[in-house]
């Protein structure tokens, strides 16, 4: 049966209603799955950056922890260098606290003695029985303090780090690191994921002042949110708990300084009962997690078919911008552990091989490299990684090749970039050479030069690291008047003689006869060239190294693995230039075939020293009554 145009108009205007109605309803349903599906998207984001803020807060924790590690290893140094001293309330004593150089957190130093007084480095005694009494900081041991006062300046503005100084085992007094609380803040950014309105407090949980703030946070104590609510049925109370128990906790707060609210997380620390609490609005995380409001419009207006190729375009859009943010948070993430790594290289060496094979694996480059010298040239320490397509000396060869310490970097940027290599200079505070830093053939050298630029600052640390590290371990160890090493060193090293040796070890004791009378009449120069004389001697023939001035005019000189008739030879060749100089020591050698006591060989080397030297004086007192 035909149908009429009638008809026909008719079953079109269903079709098109019917077709108008499905194409509502699967927009709908597609707008409904998108909504749920970007709900959750927004809520997992949201989760992540909780648990990154989670992680931020415990990091900052232990970057504190590790500097107040670190300030504990330089004070360590200091406390064993002033254990040498025989007056720790003299101008030795002084000169140390005043030749002290300022570390980016360390202001100064102090000695704290008992009786409760404490040295500062203007030479300014204050009696603490006020404040603080050194039996209960003696018997801490090595710890840091809570916020206290600034005896000089009178401020309420500091922590001390305390370690202990030891003479003969016996603890005679603390070392005192005074520590600026701003400096313990100013090395984190003032904002947190880079969301305005965002801080951080470090809290001491059992008064709840505040240690450190971010910058412009000037509040005493976090204890005046009490004028604030929290939502999700916690109180201030349970706030106030958590600090003082060191419980990690998170929670909302109403803040009166804003209209929304902000999300806050305290991270307990390993310091005393410390904590830091991070504060990021609530607004700022949304925005983070992203806006909602484009994909319902885009949902709502776009056809089946937009829907499907807009959500097909998304998928690949956003799986390639994740593929990329983790390429750059890889980026990221290698150039902290640069950096972290970098941290105490200055200790162990080893760690700058770790450092530079992650920057080789950061720039795609057969090989990282990184040479450091003298700022005066005199001597150059060349450290190396170097991959499994290449060798040590192919590196030094390819440094002479391309002339990295002369004409490259006398231009005025210091930085070459080829593309079989790119080099920075690396340059201390005062913008003088120290070092290069570079790659060879890395995948993209302008990249690569980047990324060098960006390390380049904990290089410059690493290498003045280094010279301080040595400087202040040599001070430590080596004899001021007569340039050998001192009592410490041996100390610290004699049970090495015993572990190290292959068949015998013998220990040499020299005392110098005649220093209090050519002191008393000729003058203690006169005795301090006798000394200085003496030590060149003996350290000639037993080197430098292993010849250590115990205190007064006694000597030790230790030798491994010779044979008797060889010390023979070393000591008659002593006595001959003692003779040239009309002075004269006394002797004591023991040996010991292994298994070596030190302790046990020293004081009988010592027993044989006096032994000789009373038998000396015995017959100078003899020829003088012949006479």
């Amino acid at each position: 049966m035909k149908k009429n145009k009638k008809d026909e108009n008719k079953e079109f205007k269903k079709s098109k209603y019917e077709f108008l109605i499905a194409s509502g309803l699967l927009a709908f349903i597609v707008a409904i799955i998108t909504t749920v599906f970007i709900t959750h998207i927004n809520n997992v984001s949201s989760q992540i950056t909780l648990e990154s803020l989670r992680m931020y807060s415990t990091e900052i924790g232990n970057v504190i922890n590790e500097n107040m590690q670190a300030d504990i290893s330089v004070l360590q140094i200091y406390a064993t260098k002033a254990a040498s001293m025989d007056d720790l309330n003299g101008m030795e004593i002084l000169n140390l606290l005043k030749t002290f150089q300022k570390t980016n957190r360390i202001s100064s130093i102090e000695v704290f003695l008992p009786g409760n007084q404490m040295l500062t480095s203007s030479g300014m005694v204050y009696d603490t029985a006020g404040t603080m009494l050194y039996e209960e900081e003696a018997a801490l041991g090595i710890h840091v303090s809570d916020r206290t006062t600034d005896f000089v300046s009178g401020k309420d503005n500091i922590v001390r780090i305390y370690v202990p100084i030891y003479k003969l085992g016996k603890k005679v007094a603390m070392m005192c690191g005074v520590v600026d609380t701003d400096s313990i803040a100013n090395a984190f950014p003032s904002d947190c994921f880079e969301i305005a309105g965002s801080y951080f407090y470090v809290v001491d949980g059992n008064s709840g002042k505040i240690i450190t703030a971010s910058e412009g946070q000037k509040i005493d104590t976090v204890f005046d949110l009490s004028g604030r609510t929290i939502r999700g049925g916690k109180t201030i109370m349970d706030f106030k708990e958590d600090l003082e128990e060191g419980v990690s906790s998170h929670f909302v707060l109403k803040a009166s300084f804003a209209a929304e609210e902000a999300e806050v997380y305290n991270a307990s620390m390993s310091i005393n009962n410390w904590s830091v609490v991070v504060f990021i609005p609530t607004g700022g995380l949304a925005a983070k997690a992203g806006a909602r409001n484009l994909p319902f419009v885009i949902v709502l207006i776009a056809s089946i078919v937009s829907l499907i190729g807009f959500s097909a375009w998304m998928y690949f859009y956003f799986s390639k911008e994740s593929r990329d943010k983790q390429k750059r948070l890889d980026k990221v993430n290698y150039i902290y552990d640069v950096e972290k790594t970098l941290f105490s290289a200055h200790e162990n060496k080893d760690k700058i091989q770790d450092a530079l094979k992650a920057i080789s694996k950061l720039t795609e480059a057969e090989t990282a490299f990184f040479a450091l010298w003298d700022v005066d040239r005199s001597k150059d320490e060349t450290m190396y990684f170097v991959s499994e397509r290449s060798s040590t000396q192919t590196v030094k060869r390819f440094l002479k090749s391309h002339d990295y310490f002369e004409e490259e970097f006398k231009q005025t940027e210091k930085e070459v970039v080829k593309k079989d290599y790119v080099a920075i200079s690396i340059v201390d505070t005062d913008e003088k050479q120290m070092g290069v830093l570079g790659v060879s053939n890395p995948y993209n050298p302008w990249q690569a030069a980047y990324f060098l630029r960006q390390v380049a600052v904990s290089f410059s640390m690493l290498g003045m690291n280094i010279h301080t590290y040595d400087v202040i371990k040599e001070m430590g160890e080596v004899d001021a008047l007569t340039g050998v090493m001192n009592r410490n060193c041996f100390e610290s090293r004699q049970n090495s003689y015993a572990k190290n040796c292959r068949e015998s070890v013998c220990v040499v004791y020299v005392d110098v006869n005649g220093l209090h009378e050519l002191n008393n009449t000729q003058g203690h120069e006169a005795g301090d060239t006798m000394l200085r004389y003496v030590a060149n001697a003996i350290s000639n023939e037993f080197g430098r190294t292993d010849t250590f001035r115990m205190g007064g005019d006694e000597f030790v000189a230790v030798a491994s693995d010779v044979f008797e008739g060889e010390i023979k030879d070393r000591l008659a060749r002593i006595d001959e230039a003692m003779d040239q100089k009309g002075y004269h020591v006394a002797v004591g050698t023991s040996s010991m075939n292994m298994p070596v006591d030190m302790a046990f060989l020293t004081k009988r080397a010592e027993t044989i020293m006096f032994d000789n030297k009373s038998r000396y004086y015995l017959e100078l007192g003899n020829d003088r009554r012949r006479r």
